[in-house]
């Protein structure tokens, strides 16, 4: 086996071992092993140029071998290759998505506001929320404010929980989180936004909550709420946290 195969094999089980660890692991840890792993596939190139046979056959099977690393390095990296489209000022697609899908979003809680429909909605951002995705009901769906209101409609099994939204998609609902036990929270407040509250001192999360006594919007982030925002403000806060 040649000094190709072998480092081909150990790039494969880092990066299943990186991305496998990625929720249990503080985050500079997971950072430096994602820079140990490129410096693993950069050796890779390397070798694998050193090493580049001359038969046709012997290269399909090299470029076979090494086409994989391309594909794992993509999944354990996506957020930050969005980040690169983005800077390089590839993602104008990817730009019409993000507006529609926010578009949709502000649909689906101007409908909520306006019945007075109690809501919560998470916006993953850089912390994994798999621990709370795995335990909800998956939905795997666009951005849709019908599909949103009949969730959060009280004759719903769902409505008490949270819908998360992962890179413009209604990855699950029915979600619970941890309950705040802040003292500054106003005792007029109920559970959603204690939950809401809860999920942001515990992750970077974004989380928006629509009151179901008054239809009041109001944001969870960082550990702290900010309470009856006006649409503008709604408007602000998405162009800034819903694209991440």
């Amino acid at each position: 086996m040649s000094n190709f195969d072998l480092l081909i094999i150990y790039v494969y089980l880092f990066t299943l071992f990186t991305a496998s660890v990625r929720l249990k692991v503080h985050l500079r840890l997971y950072r430096t092993l994602k820079l140990v792993l490129f410096l693993m596939a950069g050796a890779s190139i390397y070798l694998f140029i050193q090493e580049f046979p001359s038969s046709t056959e012997a290269i399909a099977i090299h470029v076979i071998k090494a086409l994989p690393i391309v594909f794992l390095m993509f999944i354990v990296n996506q957020a930050d290759i969005k980040w690169m489209l983005k800077q390089l000022k590839l993602g104008k697609f990817m730009g019409n998505l993000y507006e529609q899908s926010q578009a949709d979003l502000i649909e689906g809680i101007q409908y909520l506001v306006d019945r007075k429909i109690g809501a919560i909605i998470t916006i993953k951002r850089d912390d994994d929320l798999s621990e709370y995705i795995d335990k909800a009901s998956p939905l795997n769906a666009p951005i849709n404010a019908n599909l949103m209101a009949s969730i959060f409609m009280t004759q719903s099994p769902l409505h008490d929980g949270a819908i998360i939204i992962v890179d413009q998609m209604m990855v699950c609902a029915g979600a619970y989180y941890p309950t705040s036990e802040s003292q500054a929270i106003p005792k007029r407040l109920g559970s959603r936004h204690r939950a809401a509250l809860g999920i942001s001192e515990v992750t970077d999360a974004f989380t928006i909550i629509v009151s179901e006594e008054t239809g009041e919007v109001s944001i969870a982030l960082d550990g702290k709420l900010d309470l009856d925002i006006s649409k503008e403000s709604l408007l602000l806060y998405l162009n800034q946290y819903f694209r991440q």
